[in-house]
């Protein structure tokens, strides 16, 4: 599986205690050290750390030495959700991390695609002690 041998991947996770209870969610805000088994059979980390700039929530990807935006991320129902791009052997790629934050842990599933293939896989990760702005 060629797309993940320079990432660690977010991917759907339906926690029904959590999602859809009304309760205060946990705050998605702070840098995110994630840790997963890829399907290749390699241990993988990343870091994906989320802001707010205004009211809506960004994010940035770092793997393997290179920072890059996140694409979409979205806190709803108690689920935070982060899509990222990128290139690998010259063929695009997509990751969608999906996780619920619970205190300073985040754990979810990876789904990931890459030309005709795709799959998911599970993550777990903590929040990590970074400077983050809550509003940049």
């Amino acid at each position: 599986m060629p797309v993940l041998l320079a990432t660690c991947a977010i991917g759907v996770l339906y926690c029904p205690s959590q999602v859809g209870t009304g309760n205060k969610a946990e705050d998605p805000v702070g840098a995110w050290k994630l840790r997963c088994v890829s399907p290749d059979g390699k241990e993988r980390e990343c870091v994906v750390t989320v802001y707010r700039e205004g009211s809506a929530l960004k994010g940035d990807y770092a793997a393997d030495g290179v920072t890059r935006p996140a694409k979409y991320v979205v806190f709803d129902d108690g689920v935070l959700s982060v899509d990222v791009d990128g290139k690998f052997a010259g063929q695009s790629y997509g990751l969608t991390y999906k996780g619920v934050p619970r205190g300073d842990a985040l754990q979810g599933l990876v789904r990931w695609s890459f030309g005709w293939a795709s799959g998911s896989f599970a993550f777990e990760g903590e929040r990590i002690k970074q400077q983050v702005a809550s509003n940049r």
